[in-house]
């Protein structure tokens, strides 16, 4: 059973990205990147208080790419948010911790590529 800071952090990030969608389709995309950046420090957090609690981290390779990094930024948005949905259901679980963390890392992935596809949406250069 994950700590409630960690599902706190985690309804967090879920509440920006729905905000983050709606500032996305009212053609707002830099409050929309802000709000993506907000969900992903929230996602970051999560992550890092399951380790200080003990959780080993286990990455699996597919959970370090996303394929679907050509998509919109509402796409892997909606990609992010589903896997935080999962997350926060795998919380209440005693044997999800570990299936908590693997959901966060493929989540936080998502958020990386939709805040590049904003940037370059706008025409900005994605950071190296």
């Amino acid at each position: 059973m994950a700590s409630p800071e960690v599902k706190t952090s985690i309804e967090k990030a879920l509440k920006e990205l729905e905000s983050s969608l709606e500032d996305y389709i009212q053609r707002t995309p830099s409050k929309a990147e802000l709000k993506i950046w907000e969900a992903s420090s929230e996602v970051e957090y999560a992550l890092f208080l399951l380790e200080i609690d003990g959780e080993p981290i286990y990455l699996k390779p597919e959970n370090l790419n996303c394929e679907d990094e050509k998509q919109n930024p509402a796409e892997c948005v909606v990609r992010a948010q589903t896997l935080l949905q999962e997350a926060l259901e795998l919380c209440d679980a005693s044997e999800g911790r570990g299936q908590v963390s693997e959901k966060l890392w493929a989540a936080k992935r998502y958020l990386l590529a939709s805040q590049e596809q904003v940037k370059r949406e706008e025409g900005r250069s994605p950071p190296v």
